[in-house]
């Protein structure tokens, strides 16, 4: 019945091949052996084949023969041929079956079944090793160049026992590349427990994102304290700027995450590398229209959000300079989306620590030490990204060397160019849609004067650190989910959003509290106006109970981009803008001020709210198929 119906079930999903696979018998077990003489009576069976341990030795005979007389079968595979047997039993087999040995089994993965040939099985029976299938695993997993000194090796009698390990642990995992890798350099999310391996990719992003909040941390403190209210002002009212910088930055580099992780998760080692070196082109050219638009643009947009004339100059000097060394920003979040997406967050965390270290020296050097101004604090997070992103790229290199640049290897793929695109633009007009209603909370904020752009400007870095764990755990789903899409399992995939959605619960429920127990405090670090710290408390107290919603969007956002569901993204990217530049203008209209403090937690449960219809209707579901076509 169970056989029946598997091949009905074939039949109605337009599946041409159905594996039977019995369970283990003994060959002098009768009413078993009758159940598959049942089984092959009952549906039509194209070829029978026979699973024999090259363990048993001679008595594989018996168990063969007994096969063929009560159930019929066309050929044999072999198993276990990766221990010390000789493989006589293969010999006494086709003797006495009469049917070929189609197969032979080296390991326990669908990888490690090989075809099977004779006079390799001869030279292995009279001791003499299978000598051209160890070549010939080598030619197939090394280039040519590593694949000559194995062949001298061999003629010279210096084949070590360091370099059949190297073969059978497949060092080289990569077919025509030097990779050398090592077990942690990439992390492999289709297999496994689900709820370790999102908290050991989360808290090393988590740590990056709060080193990177660190950055404007260290502008804000330093440029307080050393150039007053006006400077930080200017500093605030510029990093809205950086935002819709960032955003087109990191949305585009999202597609180079998402394709990859694919393309790893369906084990399709060439289109990894391929990948790596055609986004080199989409990260050049990004780099190059942030740059020019960014200083082109700089002025029209500051006086666009009404920057109050005391803080303009200021605010136009921060930001060009920002744009001008927007390279180092690309660099460093390309290189990370790269080794993201092959599982590995730590090497990132680590060269973001150093830089976040470096640009705290380097803002105390050029603001208080060098007097230049808010000028020095650009300089000074320039400085730092680049350092970051230089070293990221060279220990990358180091760990994956299957990513050195090569001439024969560096070209465009069109079609993982254009996939590449089709994720990561609308990821950026997703971030760039958001950043722009942010600028319009900001300006209507500008209307009030100096007192609430300081009070407004603390708030929003204390509200992007908050952020950071629904970041984290989003980064984190989004590579799970990449790689699950690539291996095609729908149910990991969900069970891997739940689980993240209550990390996420967790984090918060910890998160919330302490930014409203210590909005004072945080206050205080920032700035000494009275009237500032009491708006920035309030608004603190207001947003800190609805972080969670934005950790939730955080992760419908990653999951549905990873799975292939990128229209629904950018929808909620309208949602977001609509709601915040709505609430902002109503909000402010009815209660001043007051008001909006409540726009941003309620835009963020809004846009929530979208992405959790879709994930409940099922239709991403459809869009896995379509994302690594079979």
């Amino acid at each position: 019945d169970i056989a029946k119906a598997a091949i009905e079930h074939a039949k109605a999903n337009q599946q041409n091949v159905v594996l039977i696979d019995t369970a283990g018998r003994l060959h002098v077990d009768e009413d078993m052996m009758q159940e598959l003489a049942d089984i092959k009576a009952n549906i039509q069976v194209d070829a029978t084949l026979l699973i024999v341990d090259a363990m048993t030795g001679q008595d594989a005979v018996n168990v063969a023969k007994t096969f063929v007389d009560k159930v019929g079968i066309d050929g044999v595979i072999l198993t276990k041929m990766d221990g010390d047997t000789r493989g006589g039993a293969a010999l006494s087999i086709k003797a006495v079956t009469g049917k070929p040995i189609l197969y032979v089994g080296m390991g326990e993965k669908l990888s490690d079944l090989e075809q099977f040939y004779p006079d390799r099985m001869a030279s292995r029976i009279l001791g003499m090793g299978d000598v051209l299938s160890l070549i010939e695993k080598a030619g197939a997993e090394l280039d040519e160049e590593k694949a000559k000194k194995m062949a001298d090796k061999m003629k010279k009698a210096q084949f070590d026992f360091e370099d059949y390990l190297r073969w059978k642990h497949k060092k080289w995992e990569l077919k025509g590349e030097e990779t050398s890798m090592k077990k942690e350099v990439m992390v492999d999310m289709t297999s496994g427990r689900i709820a370790p391996q999102i908290l050991k990719f989360a808290m090393p992003v988590l740590l990056g994102l709060i080193f990177q909040r660190i950055y404007n941390f260290a502008d804000s403190y330093i440029v307080g304290h050393f150039l007053g209210d006006n400077a930080l002002a200017a500093v605030s009212v510029a990093g809205v700027g950086m935002y819709l910088m960032f955003s087109l930055i990191i949305g585009l580099t999202t597609g180079v995450t998402v394709v990859m992780s694919q393309y790893y998760g369906a084990k399709e080692a060439d289109n990894v590398v391929k990948t790596f070196f055609s986004s080199i082109y989409i990260a050049l050219g990004m780099t190059i229209i942030v740059t020019v638009v960014g200083l082109i643009v700089t002025k029209p947009l500051l006086i666009v959000l009404q920057t109050p004339d005391e803080v303009l100059d200021q605010a136009v000097l921060y930001l060009r300079l920002i744009c001008a060394g927007c390279i180092g920003t690309m660099l460093y979040n390309w290189i990370s989306a790269v080794l993201r997406s092959l599982g590995n967050s730590v090497v990132p965390l680590v060269f973001l620590g150093i830089s976040s270290l470096l640009n705290i020296v380097f803002d105390v050097l050029f603001v208080a030490v060098l007097p230049l101004g808010v000028g020095g604090a650009a300089f000074a997070t320039v400085l730092a990204q680049i350092v970051s992103g230089v070293a990221c790229l060279l220990y990358a290199w180091k760990i994956l060397p299957m990513l050195r640049i090569r001439r024969d290897k560096l070209k465009l793929d069109t079609f993982i160019g254009k996939k590449m695109l089709v994720y990561g633009l609308p990821a950026a007009l997703q971030m760039s849609i958001i950043s722009i209603s942010d600028m319009t909370l900001q300006a209507v904020v500008n209307t009030y004067g100096t007192t609430l752009v300081v009070a407004y400007g603390v708030c929003v870095k204390v509200e992007g650190l908050g952020m950071q764990v629904g970041d984290a755990l989003g980064t984190a789903l989004g590579t799970f989910a990449g790689q699950n899409t690539g291996a095609k399992n729908i149910s990991r995939i969900k069970a891997g959003f739940r689980t993240t959605f209550a990390l996420n619960a967790i984090g918060y429920a910890i998160v919330s509290p302490l930014i409203f127990i210590l909005a004072p405090l945080l206050m205080r670090l920032f700035t000494d106006n009275q009237a500032s710290i009491g708006c920035g408390v309030e608004y603190m107290h207001i947003f800190a109970p609805f972080l969670n919603g934005v950790g939730t969007l955080n992760l419908f956002h990653n999951l549905l981009r990873a799975v292939g569901d990128v229209k629904i993204t950018i929808w909620m990217g309208i949602s977001e803008v609509i709601t915040r530049i709505g609430f902002a203008f109503l909000f402010s209209y009815l209660w001043g001020y007051h008001g909006l403090w409540w726009v941003s937690p309620l835009t963020w449960w809004c846009a929530a709210g979208v992405g959790g219809l879709r994930y409940l209707s099922g239709v991403w579901k459809k869009k896995i198929e379509k994302a690594i076509p079979s």
